[in-house]
């Protein structure tokens, strides 16, 4: 007799694709003070053929928690507070991770800061600059949506590990560069 298919992995697979599809849609927000039309321009002419981009709150992607939790890592191996954390068994692994998500956050703001400010600098052919951040209230305020963006990504990553199916870094890892791809491949399909 054939044993029917379990109904279990129906919710995790929902919430999953649910968190995915999330993400997808948020790389299309954009983050405060962005001229898309100077973005598309300084795109289009940097790559000679039509591009349209923005500069999505998710711009600093996973990298900031990535290199934070590598430091944390290596330094565990070193520093004796963290080498007792390393072997306190899983509610020392907790305590790493906490280590790591605040070194994200000064790792976040660094990055982030330089990114708004490299783009600020940044101009379209025409003059036109790619960011209009006009005192130092929008400068940090640009900073902390993509600080936040970080920590949106590490949350979406945290639920599909715990309540989903699969690693929920290397799924938006894959979804990011399928995005890539489906992107580049719309771009270059001639509809007739």
């Amino acid at each position: 007799m054939r044993k029917k298919p379990s109904s279990n992995l129906f919710l995790p697979t929902c919430l999953t694709v649910f968190l995915v599809f999330g993400y997808m849609l948020a790389l299309r927000i954009s983050v405060p003070f962005v001229d898309r039309a100077a973005i598309n321009e300084f795109l289009n002419t940097s790559y000679g053929h039509s591009l349209t981009g923005t500069v999505s709150i998710l711009s600093m992607g996973l990298m900031p928690y990535v290199s934070a939790y590598l430091l944390v890592e290596i330094f565990s191996l070193i520093v004796p507070a963290l080498k007792k954390f390393r072997k306190g068994g899983p509610s020392g692994r907790r305590k790493l991770k906490t280590v790591a998500l605040i070194a994200t956050f000064f790792i976040s703001i660094l990055q982030g800061t330089g990114i708004v400010k490299g783009l600020t600098k940044l101009t379209s052919p025409t003059g036109d600059p790619l960011f209009t951040i006009g005192n130092n209230f929008e400068f940090a305020l640009t900073v902390a949506v993509l600080l936040g963006g970080v920590y949106l990504l590490i949350l979406i990553c945290e639920l599909i590990s715990t309540y989903g199916i699969g690693n929920g870094i290397s799924l938006i890892l894959l979804a990011g560069i399928s995005t890539g791809y489906y992107d580049q491949f719309s771009r270059n399909t001639v509809l007739l």
